[in-house]
């Protein structure tokens, strides 16, 4: 329980970075300026900025100037806590070097890609930054695997190939179907699971994509629904803009946690039909 309550905080505290690396981006501030509030531009004191027990201890206001704090922050933080001990679980404690360098680097992926989600949630882009750090980091990662026999040579076309259909809808449709960013992350994706699990994985993004799609577009033609519970909801169409990074991000996260593979598709898929 001590290390599990370790790998949690370690979690919180890198999804607190992760949220200031996010507000700051694209906007010229550097990285080792001291944390300010964006409506007052007060300097925060540290008992301001720890994770989670900051923002319910304050009620969710700046304490100097009594400004709304985004849900966004201790969202990441949790989310990011949570994805650290399944990472850690998954990668089946030994506390060797290799299983320390092993878990570092997915517990890096991992951040990465949870950044590249909320950035695409908020702004509907996917950061150049982030997702070629990602796609540097599965190369990289593969080359390993293939040194040390853990992985075949033809898992380097697995990048390639999987982006190729999200390149080809880009360039059809001259950006308006789907934004490239997809297909550089799905090109990250290929090297980090490899052919049967990215493809898995993308098969989930796209059936988790559907159902929110259609869901969001129930809700918001419902009329009655939408005036009493979604007040400020925006109409949704089938021409809105969706941001389908979360959905890869999310299919790469089952594909890696549970070993999900093209065939455990292919068996679902015919379950589902027969």
């Amino acid at each position: 329980m001590f290390i599990v309550g370790f790998v949690f905080i370690l979690g919180l505290i890198v999804g607190s970075f992760i949220n200031m690396a996010l507000a700051r981006y694209n906007t010229g501030l550097s990285f080792n300026k001291r944390s300010f509030c964006f409506s007052c531009g007060h300097m925060l004191s540290w008992y301001d900025l720890i994770p989670l027990v900051s923002f319910i201890m304050q009620s969710r206001k700046c304490r100097y100037c009594q400004s709304k704090i985004s849900f966004q922050y201790p969202v990441v933080e949790l989310i990011t806590g949570v994805l650290f001990v399944f990472i850690f679980f998954k990668l089946d404690p030994s506390f060797s070097v290799y299983y320390l360098l092993l878990t570092t680097y997915y517990l890096l992926i991992f951040s990465i890609l949870l950044s590249i989600a909320v950035y695409d949630i908020r702004h509907k882009i996917i950061p150049n930054a982030f997702v070629y750090s990602f796609i540097i980091l599965s190369f990289l990662g593969l080359i390993f695997e293939i040194l040390n026999l853990k992985s075949e040579i033809l898992n380097l076309l697995a990048g390639p190939l999987l982006a190729l259909p999200f390149a080809a809808l880009w360039l059809f449709s001259k950006g308006k179907w789907m934004g490239l960013g997809d297909g550089k992350l799905t090109l990250g994706i290929g090297w980090l699971l490899g052919l049967s699990s990215g493809a898995a994985a993308l098969i989930l993004a796209i059936w988790m994509g559907a159902f929110y799609g259609i869901l969001i577009l129930a809700i918001s033609n419902m009329e009655r629904i939408k005036r009493h519970l979604f007040p400020h909801t925006k109409t949704f169409t089938m021409k809105s803009e969706i941001p389908f990074a979360p959905f890869l991000i999310l299919g790469t996260l089952f594909a890696f946690l549970y070993d999900i593979s093209f065939a455990d598709i292919q068996s679902l898929f015919s379950k589902l039909l027969s």
